[in-house]
This record gives structure tokens, C-alpha cells and sequence, in this order.
């Protein structure tokens, strides 16, 4: 009897969870009519609150699932705990994060630290997440790893790196990823570079950099990208980018620079113009293509 009457109840607060607009938002989930016990498949990848029931179904283990994890489409019973699982589908890509709170608690199956300063980041990391080396002054070098695509918005704000070399997997840097990251004086983008933008205020600030070569994949380089780079005086832009942002490389050191055809930058006598007084630039003349040799 009292295992029945605890069916019922778990069935009459799962039902009500899910179903109820109200209470939970059952926008997440739909009821799968194609099955004789009563039953919803997931379409959402992160559903979110039911939190306490959440709370309640760690406590009761489920056979039907693999690691407590299920993913988009997965169809869960209801009328038992089994429905539990929806609020973990996440789990699997958490893993994949490498967040502040986990460079907080030390998460060594993330990274490794070494006494001198230099930081290993685990291979598998897919995510460097925002803030996640806020401020960390006492490291000097980072070794990320290929499997790495994103890095988010300020992960290594005003970080002590002399040196960081992106890898080609990268494809998204938040703003003000190395922002006053004043040691760092020298950037490096591994050949076959997926990233199309360097956003705003990424590498504002870095007052050691002095040279940068753009990745030919980049095609826009945002607001105060280099902005306050005060010893930048070389940069290599390729015809692939198309826009160069507001103040992108305002009080550097440039006074020469040249700039594909057709390139959009906002002009010297506008508002916050895209290069600092006193840098001349020069746009650069399509090439003609031929099978004749030239000699100069």
C-alpha cells in the first residue's frame, strides 16, 4: 500500500509539473501520444526550473537512463521519477566548460597550474567561459588546447600572459577577452584560423603589444579592438576583412596602415575614427590576375 501511494503522489506532482503552464512551463516538453502510458519527449535542449523537483529526484536513482543524463527527444514516462532526468540534459556539455567557479575551486580535470605561471587547459575543453582567469595577474602562459572553439567574454581580463597563441579551432572571442592584459606582447593565430571577427575591446589596453598579424579569416574588426595598444605600430590586415570599428585602433602607435579595398573604417575628423591622428592610410590596390610573369 505504501508503495502504491507513493506512485500516486510522485505521478499526481510530475503531472502537475509538467503540465502545468503555470507552475513549471511545460513549453518544454510535449506529450507523446504514440505511447500507452502516459509520456513527454523533451524538445528543449536546457529546460529550465522545476527545481524542486529536481532536488527531490536526485535522491531516487533511475534504471531507464545512462548516467542520469538524457538529451533532446528523449522520451520520459510520467507517473514516475523517471521524468527527473530532463532538468540534467545539460551535464554532458557543462563538462565540456571551463568556467570561473571551476578556476575558483581548482577543477585539476580541467586544467593544471604550474609554480611558474604557466597554465594547461585539458584537452576536450570546448568553452573557455566569461571571466573564467578574471584578473589572474600571476599567470604568465596558456597553453590552449585545439579542441577549444570558444573563449568567452573577459577570460583572461587583465591576466599577467606575456605571450598566447590561438588556435585555428577557435571561432568566437568575447569582448574583452585579454582586455588590459598589459604584459602580453605577442599574439599569435595558428594558420587556418576559423575566427571571423575580433570583437569589441579584445585586445584593448594590452600596452606591450606591439605588432599583429590579422588572420586572413577575419572579416571584421570590431570597437576598441586594439584600443589603448600604446606601443602597437605594426599591423597586418588582410582582404578579407571588410569593417573596421569605432576607436578599433585609437591611441596606438601607428602611423602607417594599410587596408583592403573597400574596406569600411570610420575617418579621420569623425567621431571616434577608427585609427589614431597622424596615421596615414593606405588602401591597398586589388591585384590583377595573370599568367605573365613580371619583372621589376
Amino acid at each position: 500500500m505504501a508503495i502504491k501511494s507513493t506512485k500516486k503522489v510522485l505521478a499526481s506532482i510530475l503531472s502537475l509539473a509538467v503540465f502545468s503552464q503555470p507552475f513549471c512551463g511545460a513549453k518544454d516538453f510535449i506529450e507523446n501520444k504514440n505511447i500507452p502510458q502516459k509520456s513527454i519527449v523533451i524538445k528543449k535542449e536546457k529546460p529550465t526550473v522545476f527545481n524542486k523537483i529536481k532536488e527531490f529526484a536526485k535522491k531516487h536513482p533511475v534504471k531507464a537512463t545512462v548516467g542520469g543524463v538524457v538529451g533532446l527527444g528523449t522520451v520520459v514516462t510520467v507517473g514516475g521519477i523517471i521524468a527527473k532526468n530532463a532538468f540534467f540534459d545539460d551535464q554532458n556539455d557543462q563538462e565540456n566548460i571551463l568556467t570561473a567557479e571551476d578556476v575558483k575551486s581548482g577543477n585539476l580535470d580541467k586544467f593544471e597550474w604550474e609554480d611558474n605561471g604557466v597554465l594547461k587547459i585539458k584537452e576536450g575543453i570546448t568553452t573557455i567561459g566569461e571571466k573564467a582567469f578574471y584578473e589572474c595577474e600571476n599567470l604568465k602562459e596558456v597553453s590552449i588546447p585545439n579542441s577549444v572553439t570558444k573563449i568567452g567574454g573577459g577570460a583572461f581580463f587583465r591576466c599577467g600572459l606575456t605571450e598566447v597563441t590561438i588556435p585555428n579551432s577557435v571561432k568566437n572571442i568575447g569582448g574583452r577577452a585579454f582586455y588590459w592584459c598589459t604584459s602580453l606582447g605577442k599574439v599569435n593565430f595558428e594558420e587556418n584560423s576559423q575566427l571571423t571577427e575580433i570583437g569589441h575591446g579584445v585586445f584593448g589596453s594590452c600596452e606591450n603589444l606591439s605588432e599583429i598579424t590579422i588572420p586572413n579569416s577575419v572579416t571584421t574588426i570590431g570597437v576598441c579592438a586594439f584600443q589603448d595598444c600604446t606601443s602597437l605600430n605594426s599591423v597586418t590586415i588582410p582582404n578579407s576583412v571588410k569593417k573596421i570599428g569605432e576607436s578599433a585602433f585609437w591611441n596606438t602607435s601607428l602611423n602607417l596602415v594599410t587596408i583592403p579595398k573597400n574596406c569600411e573604417y570610420v575617418k579621420k575628423g569623425s567621431y571616434l575614427p577608427s585609427f589614431p591622428d597622424g596615421c596615414k592610410v593606405i588602401i591597398r590596390k586589388a591585384l590583377l590576375k595573370t599568367n605573365r610573369k613580371t619583372s621589376l
